[in-house]
């Protein structure tokens, strides 16, 4: 239907928009680091709302959307025991990058 190829065409814009975004950071830095998620994981007694845990993985959907390379890797536990992370995102074919740098962070939170 028309209306579906307009929002596509939306789609595509935002899409195209946000990998232009990401292609002049990656002129500036070799890799972004931020948090993998914007809450703490949910407790196994927790039940998130389907909003709740859409939500969780926020920060992971740019690099999806872009087709680079991200990843998780573990730096350790908080008070609570629950697990905390990095997300580490490079430019398209830099994976090796990610590898380098996420080898090093764990080789130091195992110290």
């Amino acid at each position: 239907s028309e209306h579906s190829k307009v929002n596509f065409d939306h789609a595509q814009r935002v899409r195209q928009s946000m990998s232009d975004g990401f292609n002049e950071v990656f002129k500036e830095v070799d890799i972004i680091i931020g948090p993998t998620t914007p809450n703490l994981p949910f407790a196994k007694t927790d039940n998130p709302t389907g909003r709740e845990a859409y939500m969780s993985d926020l920060f992971a959907i740019p690099a999806n959307l872009c087709g680079i390379p991200s990843l998780a890797v573990p730096i350790g536990f908080n008070e609570e025991g629950f697990p905390l992370s990095l997300a580490l995102t490079a430019d398209k074919y830099q994976e090796n990058k990610i590898y380098q740098l996420a080898s090093y962070i764990e080789g130091r939170v195992n110290e």
